[in-house]
């Protein structure tokens, strides 16, 4: 009897074993197949439905005496009802900025729209003394964040530091969309820890330093000892690159085309070298350092898409204008029609040109009080010269004077 109970008991223990087994297998199997499933939606089914942050205005659309359809700049439309101007499908506009060290200032303003359908991606750089007017002063453009935290800091004292940080993000997505007649459906903000960080985690960034680069700052605690020639960056030295300024003529124009040189050199690291890990990596990097209005659901399938981008069809640009003295202080003042321009053919989300009536309607790029000032901004339409693509700078590079 003892003997029989003995021999059944390891044979229902191992019915019993491979009973939990099979369950364990059977969730694990289950959980692969969500997950594919999941991958399988972000990447192929899901797409983008956001909310913008600030939405344009959209082109009047007018019909003359012979039945032809075209816009209007008076936006009646005359006697009728002028039909909607319908959006581009599968089209987003984002606005990044970059946080300087110490104060509230942005080293980086960029305005990136990414076309999903043809599969192109623009950038445009915004010089960081770019003029500005707003609450009855004028100012730089890299100070618009600062302006506005501070604003919100003022109206809501009870905003954590994060709530302060969006909410400044929005009222400066809003000043710009409002001003360029922009839809902005994303914005990200970004601190030198994260930028170098996230250059760690790729392993440094290839790039061909066009020249030697010195210069020590101890106040910003910022020191660049850079040699000329081909050489990988890694996260400290990029943020050298990228900074310096004080050995160009134009200063920081010049640094806007070595921050080109860097970009162009970035997406190359991430279409030839992203891994698991990787972008474990940067995910990590991203949540801890980066404040965005974008899920991660978004980037998923924004990171999907961008594989599929050649580098012919991203196009680097820098807000069109040039510089002046205000008071003995230098501004960088755009020139209105090319800005314009720009806007029309890389940012604008309708399917027709915004109305010329309808862009810096509250005139916030220019100043009547400063001639200099408005000879730049009023300055007749030329073709720009400058559009540039990653392709064309992976193989000619940009001068670096």
């Amino acid at each position: 009897m003892n003997q029989k109970q003995t021999t059944n008991r390891p044979k229902k223990n191992r019915r019993k074993t491979a009973l939990i087994s099979g369950g364990i297998l059977i969730v694990i199997l289950l959980l692969i197949g969500i997950a594919v499933g999941a991958i399988y939606y972000l990447c192929n089914v899901y797409k983008p439905d956001p909310k913008p942050l600030i939405t344009g205005k959209a082109p009047s659309v007018t019909t003359d005496e012979n039945g032809n359809t075209g816009t209007s700049d008076n936006g009646n439309g005359g006697d009728y009802n002028p039909p909607t101007v319908p959006q581009k499908e599968g089209f987003y506009n984002y606005l990044v900025l970059g946080k300087d060290v110490g104060g509230g200032n942005t080293d980086v303003f960029m305005l990136i729209s990414f076309d999903t359908k043809n599969h192109s991606i623009a950038l445009m750089q915004i010089p960081r003394d770019t003029y500005m007017e707003a609450d009855g002063s004028h100012y730089k453009i890299n100070s618009l964040y600062a302006h506005m935290r501070n604003r919100e800091r003022r109206q809501n004292s009870g905003l954590s530091e994060s709530e302060l940080t969006d909410a400044a993000m929005r009222d400066v997505c809003v000043a710009l969309g409002n001003s360029l007649n922009m839809t902005i459906h994303y914005y990200a903000i970004m601190d030198l820890q994260g930028f170098r960080n996230i250059v760690d985690v790729l392993g440094g960034v290839y790039v061909d330093v066009p020249r030697d680069m010195t210069y020590v700052d101890k106040e910003q605690n910022l020191h660049i000892y850079l040699k000329k020639g081909p050489q990988r960056l890694d996260g400290e030295k990029a943020e050298q690159f990228v900074r310096f300024r004080k050995g160009y003529r134009l200063a920081d124009i010049t640094r806007i085309d070595a921050q080109k040189i860097f970009m162009t050199a970035l997406i190359n690291q991430v279409k030839t070298s992203l891994t698991v890990n990787t972008v474990g990596g940067m995910v990590q990097q991203v949540i801890k350092y980066v404040n965005t209005s974008m899920p991660v659901s978004d980037m998923v399938h924004f990171a999907q898409e961008f594989f599929s981008v050649d580098n012919a069809n991203i196009y680097m640009l820098t807000c069109p204008g040039e510089a002046t003295y205000v008071e003995g202080i230098s501004y960088y003042v755009i020139h209105r029609e090319q800005m314009l321009y720009y806007v029309n053919r890389y940012f604008n989300v309708y399917e027709a040109d915004i109305n010329e009536a309808d862009f810096d309607s509250g005139r916030v790029f220019v100043s009547e009080q400063y001639s200099d000032v408005l000879s730049i901004y009023e300055k007749a339409f030329e073709q720009p010269d400058n559009e540039r693509t990653a392709e064309d700078i992976t193989n000619n590079g940009l001068p670096l004077i």
